[in-house]
């Protein structure tokens, strides 16, 4: 009895943090990841072979991950359940590659050594794994605390840049632009951050970036 008694101890708190922390019971949250990540390898790579039928979880990025077995060793696929995407590096870096995103944030000026700097971020869902789901991000930086509309309307304007500027060579499906200052006494940066999901084959406009919802933190 004392041993039953330790072992709820430990793992009912231990339940609770799960769900707590991660937005879904651990158990269900871990088989059905991995049935997602299956899913979308049974159809983009179906040589592959799961290393078992239980996702682990990285508290860092927030994200499920499994492994497979292929010819060319293990490979690993992340999936983020909130969003339903499956993160599929070597085919977002082949994608990025053929789109020549580097190119364009070069041609662009879309990075600026410690001032610019903008992410491009290939997932796809297990449902359509054909379909790339492709999320731009600028995050730039200043000593100025923002006042007024002044600072959102900056961040609309390098919002359409991005569209413009990626729009041609990829599908957009998220914009977000974030901008880091500096408050005083704080070693850390504060942010503004507006983010706006695009629908499909419809370009933003200036007023919808504008409207955006801005966060702070």
């Amino acid at each position: 009895m004392p041993l039953v008694v330790l072992a709820l101890a430990i793992l009912i708190p231990a339940g609770l943090y799960g769900i707590l922390t991660l937005g879904f019971p651990p158990v269900m949250g871990n088989l059905l990841s991995a049935r997602a990540m299956k899913q979308y390898a049974s159809q983009v790579y179906p040589e592959w072979k799961a290393q078992g039928s239980w996702a682990g979880f990285n508290l860092v990025d927030g994200r499920y991950w499994l492994s497979f077995s292929t010819e060319e060793g293990e490979r690993t696929l992340g999936y983020d359940r909130g969003e339903n995407l499956i993160r599929d590096e070597k085919r977002e870096e082949a994608l990025l590659a053929e789109a020549d995103v580097d190119g364009v944030i070069r041609r662009n000026n879309l990075w600026q050594s410690d001032r610019l700097a903008t992410y491009c971020h290939v997932s796809w869902t297990p449902q359509n794994p054909e379909a790339p789901v492709v999320s731009l991000r600028s995050d730039f930086y200043g000593q100025e605390i923002p006042e007024g509309e002044s600072c959102r309307e900056t961040m609309a304007e390098l919002g359409m840049k991005l569209y413009d500027a990626f729009s041609p060579v990829l599908p957009i499906h998220t914009l977000s632009v974030h901008y880091g200052y500096s408050e005083p006494d704080e070693a850390e940066l504060s942010w503004i951050s507006m983010v706006l999901d695009l629908e499909e084959d419809e370009p933003p406009s200036q007023m919808d970036l504008l409207a955006a919802p801005v966060t702070r933190k």
